[in-house]
């Protein structure tokens, strides 16, 4: 605070994403995401805490099964979703290294602006111990959300 950033002017970030969606039935899509990054100038990464630049890229697939509407409404739809994460210079993440996950859950629509999310996820990581104080190179996790749409 109160410092001028010496790397402000030449620190950017270009972001590409990209997605693909593919209904193979009435009840049955599939969606894939891709994202590039690269940031030039970032502080603290590069040798003895210099500024370096940085690159981090992914891969996401999911799949979505509805499998119970009422109505013509959608109420319930199943989700399975993977996605591999590399972080190369640990610039996101603070750890070079891959990074995987694998979750299941469900869109649950008890009314059409308000959507339920439960899902159970587990992620790890190939080369580091990112997790639990950098003891762990895996963990579980259970998780909800709620959706207001207005």
């Amino acid at each position: 605070a109160g410092r001028r950033n010496i790397g402000y002017g030449g620190s950017w970030r270009t972001t590409f994403t990209t997605v693909f969606t593919y209904k193979w039935s009435d009840t049955f899509t599939q969606v894939i995401e891709t994202d590039q990054a690269i940031e030039k100038n970032v502080p603290g990464i590069g040798a003895g805490g210099s500024a370096s630049d940085a690159e981090w890229y992914s891969f996401g697939n999911w799949f979505l099964w509805q499998f119970w509407k009422k109505d013509d409404r959608d109420i319930m739809t199943a989700v399975w979703r993977s996605e591999v994460f590399r972080d190369n210079n640990g610039a996101r993440t603070g750890f070079a290294d891959n990074f995987y996950e694998m979750t299941v859950g469900f869109i649950i629509k008890p009314k059409p602006y308000i959507w339920v999310r439960p899902e159970f996820r587990y992620d790890w990581a190939q080369f580091t111990h990112p997790y639990n104080d950098a003891t762990r190179n895996s963990q579980f996790t259970i998780g909800v959300d709620a959706i207001l749409l207005y």
